[in-house]
Formats: structure tokens, sequence, C-alpha cells
């Protein structure tokens, strides 16, 4: 019998409603989360109409108790929008979106 780790599971990052600039610096630069997947990610980039391009980073967050995704998008140089996403994003189609806050740095 394989023996338990004592190591427990990383906790997903938490995102509350009107406070996503807590989170931008550990969203930025990262690809990670459901949408680390090319083909999700770019079909969920189509459904919420967001420039590929201009996408800082993506990860996998706890939103108001659910398993979500967080899209920093650069607006202009200091303006960055958080987009929050639900796990079903890009799948089929799907835009699963969730919440949003514009971020001025």
């Amino acid at each position: 019998m394989g023996q338990l780790s004592g190591a427990a599971a990383p906790k997903a990052l938490e995102l509350a409603p009107g406070r996503f600039q807590d989170a931008l610096p550990s969203i930025e630069g990262a690809q990670k989360g459901p949408l680390s997947d090319p083909v999700t990610f770019a079909g969920c980039l189509a459904a919420n109409k967001i420039a590929g391009a201009a996408v800082r980073g993506v990860t996998g967050v706890s939103y108001q108790g659910s398993a979500a995704s967080a899209i920093a998008v650069k607006i202009d140089a200091t303006h960055t929008r958080v987009v929050v996403v639900g796990r079903s994003c890009g799948i089929n189609g799907a835009a699963a979106y969730l919440a949003e806050q514009t971020i001025t740095r």
C-alpha cells in the first residue's frame, strides 16, 4: 500500500469581488489552470472578445466559492482588466463570463 504524502495540495488563488488588484501580481505572467490548453484558451478568448495579444496572464482561481479562471488583459500602459470566467469557458464556444474589474496601475 502507498503512503500518503503530508503535503497539502496548493490552495487556489482566491479572488474577492472588487479586490482583483490584490491578485493581479499572481495572474500576470502565469499560464496555468484549465485555460492552459491552447484550444480551450483560444475558444475562451474568442467567446469573451479578448484579443490574444493583449493577454498578460491566466491562472486558475476560486471566485465566490467556485473554481474559475482569471485572465489579465492589458488595456493601455496604466490599465489592466481582469476577467473571471467559469470552468466551461471555451468549451463548445461558451463564454462562461463571471465578472471583471479594470485596475489602474
